[in-house]
């Protein structure tokens, strides 16, 4: 199950009042068996602290991420990290020189309700280090066992072979994924 949670913080109040507890009794209701949280969205804002990037404002410095990731634990419920990459409304407004441009050299996303971001710029290691930390904040729920602290992202257990097979996707998706678009979408 997804439920979109690309939330701006331009209101303080956004997020401000949100209750774990009652998301996870709604996803209880509907049975669901997998849910996708998102850590950061299109708005290019993170849900939990942190210190890559910049957190929701209306949390203030409330990791609600981790209070689901844990209650979803909790509650058998398989737990999902959603990030975006190029998609990155913050990165957009507050580094301009990250911007994909069009081919006439315009901002080919001036339109857009979202930022896109270039990976053939400093977009791609500020990407990259987020990256380095955000999913492993999320697989141990999903196996099962008693989440990690971010901090362990590149030294995950022995015993958790299926959270490094997944750890090691996130990082093929920034090292692999970056460089292809990077020559496909910008010059």
């Amino acid at each position: 199950m997804v439920i979109d949670m690309h939330i701006p913080d331009w209101d303080e109040r956004f997020l401000s009042e949100f209750d774990p507890q009652n998301y996870v009794d709604m996803l209880k209701r509907a049975k669901a068996q997998s849910i996708v949280l998102y850590a950061q969205s299109h708005v290019g804002i993170f849900n939990y602290p942190t210190q890559v990037g910049v957190m929701h404002q209306g949390l203030k410095g409330r990791d609600i991420f981790g209070e689901l990731v844990e209650l979803c634990h909790q509650n058998n419920i398989a737990a999902v990290a959603y990030t975006s990459l190029i998609f990155d409304r913050w990165a957009s407004l507050n580094h301009p020189d990250w911007r994909i441009k069009a081919m006439d050299g315009t901002d080919a996303a001036a339109t857009w309700r979202f930022g896109v971001c270039c990976p053939n710029s400093p977009y791609r290691d500020y990407a990259a280090a987020w990256a380095g930390v955000t999913p492993c904040r999320i697989l141990p729920a999903q196996l099962g066992t008693k989440a990690l602290p971010a901090a362990t992202a590149r030294t995950p257990p022995p015993s958790l072979k299926k959270s490094r097979r997944l750890i090691l996707l996130a990082k093929f998706v920034v090292i692999r994924l970056l460089p292809f678009l990077k020559d496909h979408l910008c010059r």
